[in-house]
């Protein structure tokens, strides 16, 4: 959105945990390859999305803002 000098992002509400939380909960605090493929995939499917379609880069991407349902 963007009004006169102000612009803004809305985004949908996701009710869930952030990646980097999902980590601390983890043995040791590490995932294991098998624990976190599917979510790898879904992220590079969506940034893909992002980057191709809708022409948005995702300039502060970290476990911190991925949130996990």
């Amino acid at each position: 959105m963007e009004e006169g000098r102000l612009c803004g992002i809305t985004m949908e509400y996701v009710d869930g945990g952030t990646l980097t939380a999902r980590r601390l909960d983890a043995k040791d605090e590490v995932f294991q390859p098998a624990e976190i493929g599917e979510w790898v995939r879904q992220l590079a499917e969506a940034l893909t999305y992002a980057h191709e379609r809708a022409q948005v880069v995702h300039r502060d991407l970290k476990p911190a803002n991925l949130m996990l349902t």
